[in-house]
């Protein structure tokens, strides 16, 4: 290795020197080395870039439908409660971060590395709230019927 006296920067020697020469070359000038990684890095993030931006663009149309389809779940969620709506929107807002909450948290301490664990928690809390739900109608439409008489 060999140390450049002007920043302390240490270099392989087998990067300085021509394939077939073992020995060290000196660098005058260690911005003359990093040139071409410079603009390979500045290329790089401008492509990375400009490929998030595109990807936003294409998502926006469907974070514009989800934001649509939760404001109509919640009003959805707080049709029985028109006298009281203003306590309303607090309870489901607060039960819903306090539930959310929790269960993110443990999708984000499963990561792996993979998408998997995110698959897998849209799937099975998913089919959880298909679950809460039919059960929540049954009991609804039950409550609505009365009490049936005995035959």
């Amino acid at each position: 290795m060999q140390v450049l006296p002007q920043r302390g920067l240490t270099i392989p020697a087998n990067l300085l020197a021509e394939p077939e020469t073992e020995q060290t070359t000196t660098v005058s000038n260690p911005e003359a080395t990093t040139g071409p990684r410079l603009v390979e890095f500045v290329a790089l993030t401008a492509l990375m870039t400009s490929l998030v931006a595109m990807t936003i663009d294409a998502m926006l149309p469907a974070f514009f439908c989800v934001g649509l389809m939760f404001g109509n779940m919640n009003a959805l969620a707080m049709e029985p409660l028109g006298h009281i709506a203003g306590i309303g929107a607090a309870v489901v807002g607060s039960l819903s971060t306090l539930l959310a909450t929790p269960l993110g948290a443990g999708i984000g301490q499963a990561y792996n590395g993979s998408v998997t664990p995110l698959v897998v928690g849209f799937a099975v809390f998913g089919l959880g709230a298909l679950a809460l739900m039919r059960w929540a109608e049954g009991r609804r439409a039950s409550s609505l019927q009365g009490p049936q008489p005995a035959a």
